[in-house]
């Protein structure tokens, strides 16, 4: 069964403080580390460099899972 996974990242930035970063949405994976791979790639090439070495110590990822067309099943939170 193919689930939808709603992927947080955020990091610590030197400039603007913790909380930066965005929500990526990735429909139809076939399971979770599809899904935060996909993330995480996307999610990496829109970051600049110094951007990027923030990110490499304080990466902080939330997914969440759902079923097509229906809410939520629950967090997972993970940091690297």
């Amino acid at each position: 069964m193919k689930y939808d996974y709603a992927v947080g990242c955020s990091f610590t930035d030197r400039t603007s403080g913790p909380g930066t970063g965005r929500t990526i949405t990735v429909p139809n994976a076939s399971s979770i580390t599809v899904a935060v791979s996909k993330a995480i790639r996307e999610f990496w090439k829109s970051l600049n460099t110094k951007e990027r070495n923030d990110a490499a110590s304080t990466l902080v990822i939330k997914v969440t899972r759902t079923e097509a067309g229906a809410t939520p099943a629950g967090a997972v939170e993970a940091s690297a």
